[in-house]
């Protein structure tokens, strides 16, 4: 048995704690770590065959998921008067969806992921993330796929965004039967305690906070007054701030408009362009 192991985030050790069958066929070793709390598998050898299945397979919730995404984080930019033109990044996108229907009410936003083609926005996507300078980046159910967490996040932060927006289910005491562990799915490899959340973005510069829909990075050397404060509002009346914008985020895209115009207009002539003369 491999009694400890380097955490991937801190450099911390981290110690066994127990197995899991991963994939249904492979018996892995997880381990805590005494620094930060965060917890990981061993080196996740069997990567590539976890995302050999096209498609979200047993994620049946990421379609319902991507709507709360987009309503949520609407609002909350919205709370902040962000401008709409202000770029945001949705790392680890997926098939897109949330950058598509944040497109579709008018805010520029990119797909980025290393895994998959986001077929939702794959005019508006980009290959990688470097030189980018975004306003805002956004990455929901992303952090627990990092094989390499530290390296990740350093490259994710150093981007410098006034506002990284993010979903992940800490680890602060959970049982080995803990449902976030998804040991069938095996792509679920490391997973951060709330500590380790905090320590990771203040080494950055940011200040984090919780709402009911996501956390919160943000950096209040590029923020006002008043933006920090409508931070602590939303995180405090997140709720009631979802319900009262919800309806007329939904309005403004049901029956189209000129940003969804717009995008059409720039698939036209890429996918024109793909078509050639033929």
């Amino acid at each position: 048995m491999q009694n400890s192991e380097v955490c991937r985030l801190c450099g911390g050790v981290a110690k066994h704690i127990f197995y899991k069958k991963i994939l249904r066929r492979y018996d892995v070793n997880f381990f805590k770590c005494s620094g930060c709390g965060s917890q990981q598998t061993e080196k996740a050898y069997w990567l590539d065959e976890a995302y050999s299945i096209p498609g979200l397979h047993i994620d049946v919730g990421a379609a319902s998921r991507s709507v709360k995404n987009w309503l949520s984080a609407s609002a909350f930019l919205d709370r902040l008067a962000i401008p709409r033109s202000a770029l945001g990044v949705d790392f680890g996108s997926g098939p897109g969806l949330f950058a598509s229907l944040m497109r579709n009410g008018g805010r520029d936003f990119r797909s980025y992921d290393s895994y998959t083609r986001p077929t939702f926005s794959s005019y508006f996507a980009v290959e990688n993330v470097e030189g980018l300078n975004p306003e805002i980046i956004t990455a929901f159910e992303v952090f627990e796929h990092l094989p390499e967490p530290r390296k990740t996040m350093d490259a994710l932060l150093s981007m410098r965004a006034p506002l990284v927006i993010f979903t992940t289910w800490p680890v602060d005491g959970q049982g080995e039967d803990w449902i976030y562990y998804l040991p069938d799915c095996g792509q679920h490899i490391f997973f951060f305690s709330t500590d380790a959340l905090r320590m990771i973005g203040r080494n950055h510069g940011y200040t984090m906070t919780i709402c009911q829909y996501f956390y919160i990075y943000f950096d209040e050397g590029k923020l006002s007054q008043d933006q920090v404060a409508a931070i602590d509002d939303f995180s405090l009346n997140a709720v009631a701030i979802f319900k009262g914008a919800a309806f007329d985020t939904i309005n403004r895209v049901v029956n189209g408009n000129e940003h969804i115009d717009a995008d059409l207009a720039t698939a036209m002539a890429r996918f024109a362009g793909e078509l050639g003369d033929g």
